[in-house]
């Protein structure tokens, strides 16, 4: 072999080479255009948007229930609240502070002492029981 043809040999081997690179350089490009692709595939696959869809409604599931508890939690401390008026505006309980009310014989209140005269039968009612009286004396507020 000549100089020349190994000249020759040697060019094509550079073209070749030079050719081998350029080949891998656009087979690697494609490969990561089709790994791109098969990303774009998964991110649009069902299970993948099943799963996304899953963790979404979990965290909104535990959103609701973490204010479904505070709601609780308020209402019931809005109920106690009005359990503790309730019972300070309770007749019972006001009775139990040394207040009582005063009925006639029948029952009926008697809130005024311009309903009363001497003589008159009267039952004051407290906590624990009631009195029978009857009326000796009126005074009259001026």
């Amino acid at each position: 072999m000549d100089t020349q043809e190994l000249k020759q040999l040697q060019e094509k081997y550079k073209n070749i080479s030079n050719d081998l690179k350029i080949a891998q350089g656009e087979r690697n490009q494609l490969q990561l255009e089709v790994d791109n692709m098969k990303l774009k595939l998964e991110s649009f696959s069902i299970k993948n948007k099943m799963i996304e869809y899953k963790q979404g409604l979990s965290k909104k599931s535990e959103r609701m229930n973490f204010l479904m508890k505070k709601i609780f939690s308020d209402k019931k401390h809005q109920l106690e609240i009005y359990v503790e008026k309730l019972e300070g505006l309770s007749p019972l309980n006001i009775m139990t502070k040394g207040y009582s009310y005063v009925t006639d014989e029948n029952d009926k209140s008697i809130v005024s002492v311009k309903k009363l005269h001497t003589n008159d039968k009267i039952v004051v009612n407290m906590s624990d029981g009631y009195v029978r009286a009857t009326v000796t004396d009126i005074e009259r507020k001026k």
